[in-house]
């Protein structure tokens, strides 16, 4: 402490150790450092935990058919949330929700036919987090994924014309993140795992397994 000395920036694991208990820290965590700045111990200490703020780019785990003609791929924008170093380890809790609205036409019966989707995703998990550098690290996290899809078809030959589809499935996410991109902003890119592919009945009515997985590519900042 009285010979201060030049860190590396990003996602430091920081320990204070008292000579006569070296077992015990007075604390052992992971700390962000911004470059070329100077930290008090008190100010360390008040950075145990940190928060993660991003926006993603993901894919619903559910094809989309309609009459048998091709296939959709819904893609979704959401935001997410994380809080990592919890009880002084490199664990991480998050929360995300993400959200799709897709809107096309097609003819049907000799009939042009408005077809609406909109899907809302939620996403709990718990994870940790696997340092390969001081600026780059891997995510990896296990979560509880909710899933409701709706469909709105205007064209009178439809019996039921509004379907619905709600779907509770777990999840594997891993993901590697930059730090430093500009100031505090990081980004990632990874996927999401869906060991659950037990056939489910989508809203067409058709035997449907989940998608084995999807990509994802997020944006955020720790503050």
């Amino acid at each position: 402490l009285w010979q201060p000395k030049q860190s590396e920036s990003g996602n430091v694991r920081i320990a204070l150790v008292d000579p006569e208990n070296p077992e015990t820290p007075l604390f052992d965590h992971y700390v962000y450092l911004k470059p070329h700045g100077t930290y008090s111990v008190s100010s360390l200490l008040a950075h145990k935990t940190s928060w993660n703020v991003h926006s993603l780019v993901s894919q619903i785990p559910v094809n989309i058919n309609f009459n048998g003609d091709g296939t959709r791929i819904g893609h979704t924008l959401g935001l997410g949330l994380s809080v990592r170093e919890i009880f002084s380890t490199p664990m991480l809790a998050h929360f995300e929700y993400q959200r799709m609205k897709s809107d096309s036409s097609k003819v049907i019966d000799y009939e042009w036919t408005h077809i609406s989707l909109n899907a809302d995703l939620f996403r709990i998990g718990l994870g940790f987090v696997n340092y390969l550098s001081a600026q780059t690290f891997l995510e990896t996290s296990f979560a509880c994924e909710y899933l409701n899809l709706q469909r709105q078809i205007d064209n009178s030959s439809f019996f039921d014309r509004q379907q619905n589809l709600r779907l509770v499935y777990p999840s594997i996410t891993s993901e590697i993140k930059y730090l430093h991109l500009i100031g505090s902003v990081y980004g990632g890119i990874g996927a999401n795992l869906y060991p659950w592919q037990k056939p489910i009945i989508l809203i067409d009515q058709r035997k449907q397994k989940l998608s084995l997985f999807t990509a994802r590519l997020s944006i955020g900042v720790t503050i």
